[in-house]
C-alpha cells in the first residue's frame, strides 16, 4: 500500500497519524487498531461505559424523584404541625375557665353566687343562668342542692 492509501486506512480506523511519519509505522499503528484483542476490548469498554451512564442517569432521576417526595413529606409535615398547633390552641380555648368577668351573678343576702355556664339543666327543665337569677325560688333551690355549676364567690 502507498502512504495516502494508508492514510486513508488510518482515517478510517479514526487513528491520528504524526507528520513525518513512515509506511512502516503508519502500517504499525493499523495493525495494533485492526488487532482482534484491543478491538474487542474496546467494544466490551464501550459497553460498560454505556452501561455506567444509563446508570448515572438513572440514578439522578432517583435522586431527584426521592428529593421532590422529600420535600413534599416535609411540606406536610409542617402543615400537620401547624394544624395541630391550631387545633390545640382552640381546645384550650374552650377548656380555660370563664374569666371572672363572664358569668351571671345572683346576691343573696351578704353572699354572692355565680354561674359558669349560660344555660344548664336542674330536676329535668332546661334553664338560662341570666333568667334563673330572676326566680328566687329556683335559686334557692339551687344553692340548696349545692348546683356545680353554681359557684360561692
Amino acid at each position: 500500500m502507498n502512504k495516502e492509501q494508508l492514510l486513508v486506512r488510518a482515517a478510517e480506523l479514526e487513528i491520528t497519524v504524526p507528520e513525518g511519519a513512515t509506511n512502516p509505522e503508519i502500517t504499525a499503528l493499523i495493525k495494533v487498531a485492526e488487532h482482534p484483542l484491543i478491538v474487542a476490548n474496546l467494544e466490551h469498554t464501550t459497553e460498560a461505559l454505556e452501561v455506567a451512564t444509563k446508570k448515572k442517569e438513572v440514578l439522578a432521576t432517583d435522586l431527584k424523584t426521592a428529593k421532590v417526595a422529600t420535600e413534599t413529606a416535609t411540606n406536610a409535615l409542617s402543615t400537620a404541625t401547624e394544624t395541630i398547633a391550631l387545633l390545640r390552641k382552640e381546645l384550650e380555648e374552650k377548656e380555660a375557665p370563664a374569666n371572672d368577668s363572664e358569668g351571671v351573678v345572683y346576691r343573696l343576702d351578704k353572699e354572692t353566687y355565680k354561674f359558669g355556664v349560660n344555660e344548664f339543666r336542674f330536676k329535668g327543665e332546661k334553664y338560662k343562668a341570666a333568667e334563673a337569677v330572676e326566680d328566687d325560688e329556683l335559686m334557692k333551690s339551687l344553692i340548696k342542692a349545692k348546683f356545680i355549676h353554681l359557684k360561692k364567690q
